[in-house]
């Protein structure tokens, strides 16, 4: 019998990241303007966990 694999993703979508920080799309994109690290995949935005966690730490 085959088990699932799970995977651990190492990034946050837009809303997860909008969701774990605790802000709005606009804050959200504002923060992005100035110094959150974010990464684009084709024309999705994502932002990696470790980036996130560290970027929070600091703030």
């Amino acid at each position: 019998m085959d088990k699932e694999r799970h995977i651990e993703r190492i990034f946050f979508t837009f809303r997860e990241t909008q969701e774990y920080l605790g802000v709005s799309k606009g804050k959200l994109r504002r923060l992005m303007k100035s110094d959150l690290p974010s990464h684009r995949i084709g024309k999705k935005i994502v932002f990696l966990k470790k980036d996130i966690h560290r970027w929070a730490l600091k703030h």
